[in-house]
């Protein structure tokens, strides 16, 4: 079974195949497979720049939304029958891209980390009612070009796959299904950011 998932997931990645030929199980451990897969991707990505519970709780919740969007999305078509594989490959998909860049950002977030650092310490060093600091060419970050290129490529790879499996569990044209994938990236994000912000109220 999770033999079968894997290989198929490299193969929706190739766009060779779509979630219709993910494998579908009854039992539901395949489903707490990816539901695990979705959380500890995300978390180990987001642990770069936050601390790791708050990636875990950030894990949980775009879990949660792709869960939700994909269910939404299938009873509008009224093919709530291909919810499970679905969800499965866009988790299974996504996770696997996440995976991938952990190493890239994990050499471009200390550049842009220093870089935030210190525009914040000017910025607090000016004064509350200063206005922002001017930046120059010459500030501006180093981001690494090689890392740099390798996320803005995964992230591209990241937004077609999930077109891909939209488009060919509704039905729908590539276009329409570019900006339900689009839309479900950006629910996730902000979800997280929603999420964060309210743990952060909460735990002071």
């Amino acid at each position: 079974m999770f033999n079968q998932a894997f290989h198929a997931t490299l193969q929706i990645l190739l766009f060779r195949q779509g979630p219709e030929d993910f494998p579908y199980v009854a039992d539901g451990r395949l489903d707490k497979a990816c539901t695990a897969l979705g959380i500890v991707a995300t978390a180990l990505l987001f642990g770069i720049v936050q601390p790791l519970p708050l990636a875990i709780v950030d894990g949980a919740v775009a879990t949660l939304v792709v869960t939700l969007y994909t269910r939404l999305v299938l009873r509008l078509r009224s093919l709530e029958a291909r919810q499970q594989q679905t969800r499965n490959a866009l988790l299974a998909t996504g996770s696997l891209l996440l995976l991938a860049m952990w190493l890239p950002m994990s050499m471009v977030m200390p550049v842009m980390t220093e870089f935030l650092t210190s525009v914040a310490a000017a910025q607090q060093a000016a004064g509350p009612d200063a206005p922002p600091p001017v930046i120059s060419a010459d500030q501006l970050p180093q981001v690494p070009v090689l890392p740099g290129l390798l996320l803005d490529l995964l992230g591209l790879w990241f937004a077609a796959s999930a077109t891909h499996v939209l488009r060919r569990a509704t039905g729908i044209a590539r276009f329409a299904a570019a900006m339900m994938a689009l839309l479900l990236i950006s629910n996730v994000m902000v979800s997280m950011v929603i999420a964060g912000n309210l743990l952060s109220l909460i735990l002071g």
